[in-house]
């Protein structure tokens, strides 16, 4: 039993050292190029170190992605709109999203072989703590991302119907739908930075020639929030057909309040559920046993004598 144990401990260590060999050789086993690192120095030697660090610390991920890396694109198509709902919108974030999972699940999996060698006393013993540490790292991740974009969402939320009316104000005063976006982004930056940066990437990208509806429409897609949806869809209707926008910023500033506010009831209507559960299981026999407990140990304290 025990040799079967160490067995599989030595495999998994060769496991890891292969791994480990593996990326060494990917990234810092090919041979520099001189001339370009000789201008990289001379355009900013202040950056050039750092520039060499993040490209190393790039190609690592890259070569660890592999291991975890989706086979089917339409997988890799939805971690890349997770990771742009949670604000993570650049071009190789999915690689290094990979990356991270892969360099977690060895290095937990990886400390857990090490404890399992010197604590473990059976095979079980070994084997659970590797299975554990290796899924903290594999899905460790995924919970992350989740809860990013939750607080993300919840944030963007929170700010939106302020924003609108903002929005309403600056219309109403004159300014044109461009410059209104670009002077609610630039307001809200202190207050509401998430939203305010949504805003302002509008604005860049009417700026940079993209059409309204397309950039209304990008606004949607690279938010998982259905509000922000609803209110690019309203947008686009209202510039398509010549309707009033300040009334369409109106109406669904007074939708999304609605919205919060029913949201708000049902989860005040589920506290009372909630509660059953606490109630029927700490609050009342803590009370049963303050109310009735003085009497119980008094009607025992004078019967049992007659009793025996």
């Amino acid at each position: 039993m025990s040799m079967l144990f160490y067995a599989v401990i030595a495999l998994a260590a060769l496991t890891v050292a292969g791994i480990g060999v593996f990326v060494y050789q990917s990234v810092w086993g090919a041979a520099p190029d001189g001339v370009q690192e000789r201008l990289q120095h001379i355009k900013s030697p202040g950056k050039a170190s750092a520039r060499e660090a993040d490209e190393k610390l790039t190609k690592t991920l890259q070569s660890l992605s592999r291991l975890t890396a989706p086979k089917e694109k339409r997988e890799l198509t939805t971690l890349q709109n997770k990771l742009s709902y949670a604000g993570y919108r650049r071009p190789n974030v999915a690689v290094h999203f990979f990356g991270l999972k892969a360099l977690g699940s060895l290095v937990f999996g990886g400390a857990a072989v090490v404890y399992s060698l010197f604590i473990a006393q059976t095979i079980l013993q070994g084997l659970i703590p590797v299975i554990v540490g290796t899924a903290i790292g594999l899905y460790g991740p995924n919970l992350w991302l989740r809860m990013k974009t939750s607080r993300r969402n919840d944030a963007i939320s929170k700010a939106l119907p302020n924003a609108l009316d903002f929005l309403v104000v600056c219309v109403e005063a004159g300014l044109g739908l461009d410059m209104a976006l670009k002077r609610v982004g630039t307001e809200l930056a202190a207050t509401a930075p998430v939203l305010a940066m949504e805003i302002s990437l509008v604005s860049l990208e009417l700026n940079s020639g993209i059409p309204r509806q397309r950039a209304l429409a990008n606004l949607g897609e690279r938010n998982g929030l259905d509000d922000l949806r609803s209110l690019s869809t309203i947008l686009v209707q209202a510039d398509k057909f010549g309707t009033s926008i300040a009334q369409a910023l109106r109406v669904s500033s007074d939708s999304i309040r609605t919205k919060r506010r029913q949201k708000a009831e049902e989860k005040a209507t589920k506290t009372t559920v909630k509660l059953t559960f606490p109630l029927v299981l700490f609050i009342l026999p803590a009370t049963f046993i303050i109310v009735i407990g003085p009497s119980i140990i008094k009607l025992v304290q004078d019967f049992l004598p007659q009793l025996k």
